[in-house]
């Protein structure tokens, strides 16, 4: 063991000096690099089998002809060792590990095996982050912005606000077309691994909220606010369907409501499939959704999937740091009822995001699930699905 640990000091030093460096690794004595690694293959000759697990997983790693999966797994080994310190992006560390591999093990990969995808590139970190010792470390889940300006063509929904039952009915003329809104999501690994393979267990949990916040006559309250607790179960296949790789598929148990009474109470539960593909900087998300029956009294909104229909369905493109994205939701039929939103996101300064939406259709909040909003708001996004 004292032997191996000796020979992976070896390997790592001369990995560091030889392709992890800056801009001036060139001037470096790259000759004393090269010694330290005909040392390591010196000291390789005596070594058990057993003794080389670590040498033996980062082959395996490199052997990966995903560059998403080969990251994942390197980025695992890398855990314990010190190789391409300083390469911050997801690219430029596969690019470090794969020149290190094509050193010492003689494993070169084309270009298309090289080259990460954008759902790659953004699951990436997201593994890394997980890997790090904690029990219970939040991940980013669905997109978080902030809004402070939204502006709905078609005028803001009062009708449940002025129904009989209502205890402090709401003046329409006193709500403004213009409002806030925000949306904060998150998800918390809970069980990962499973079976050995690249499959976890999370809790999500999303928040969506219209704040009036310009109504000054009626206290700027929260027109709306929708909670989506969810169990979320996902795994990472190494599989390619033509073009596309399919990277992520998850199944969820999903649980949305806006936490109020009748009259005004708004709930559904669905169990939610959900299929990432890309291709190059492309990414495309079918969620397809079964909805759990409800008995007649306990079902305050029986026609939503009339509004609705069973899924979403998103395309996204990212052009270097902007980030485009369109969904798609349709109940399709003779009545069909078609809502679309765009999306996009552009750096202002560091990893602050600008945010421009555009949502036209049915289901923007609970509440409005069978009201037609045209809305344009502008803000901040913090965390993007790519």
């Amino acid at each position: 063991m004292t032997r191996c640990k000796k020979r992976f000091k070896y390997y790592c030093t001369a990995a560091f000096l030889l392709f992890c460096m800056p801009a001036y690794t060139q001037e470096l004595d790259i000759e004393l690099a090269t010694n330290l690694s005909r040392d390591l293959s010196n000291d390789l000759s005596g070594v058990s089998d057993d003794n080389t697990a670590e040498v033996v997983l980062f082959e395996s790693c490199a052997q990966k002809k995903s560059p998403g999966q080969r990251l994942q797994c390197f980025d695992k080994y890398n855990r314990q060792q010190m190789l391409c310190y300083g390469k911050k992006s997801s690219q430029e560390r596969l690019d470090c590990f794969d020149r290190f591999a094509a050193k010492e093990n003689g494993i070169i990969h084309s270009e298309e095996e090289s080259k990460l995808s954008a759902v790659d590139q953004r699951l990436s970190q997201e593994m890394l982050g997980a890997e790090i010792d904690s029990e219970w470390l939040i991940l980013p889940y669905k997109p978080t912005y902030i809004l402070p300006i939204t502006y709905n063509a078609a005028g803001t929904n009062t009708d449940p606000w002025t129904q009989p039952g209502i205890g402090n009915p709401i003046d329409p003329n006193d709500v403004e077309d213009i409002e806030a809104k925000f949306q904060f999501s998150f998800k918390v690994p809970l069980w990962e691994n499973i079976g050995g393979s690249n499959t976890r267990l999370y809790f999500g949990f999303t928040q969506l909220s219209a704040w009036q916040i310009y109504s000054s006559d009626i206290s700027e309250p929260f027109r709306e606010s929708n909670y989506q607790p969810e169990f979320l179960l996902s795994h990472r296949p190494d599989y390619k369907l033509g073009p596309l790789n399919l990277d992520v598929m998850s199944v969820s148990f999903n649980h949305e409501s806006n936490g109020r009474n009748e009259p005004i109470s708004r709930s559904w539960n669905r169990i939610i499939f959900n299929f990432v593909m890309s291709y190059n900087n492309w990414a495309f998300q079918l969620k397809p959704w079964y909805r759990i029956p409800e008995s007649d009294t306990a079902d305050n909104n029986p026609d939503i999937e009339d509004f609705t229909g069973h899924g979403e369905y998103w395309a996204y493109y990212k052009h270097g740091k902007q980030t485009f994205s369109t969904m798609l939701m349709s109940s399709f039929g003779s009545n069909s009822k078609t809502t679309i939103q765009l999306d996009w996101s552009f750096p202002i300064y560091g990893k602050l995001k600008g945010y421009v939406q555009y949502y036209n259709g049915y289901k923007e909040t609970l509440i409005d699930y069978n009201y037609k909003n045209e809305r344009i708001g502008v803000g901040l996004m913090l965390t993007n699905v790519i």
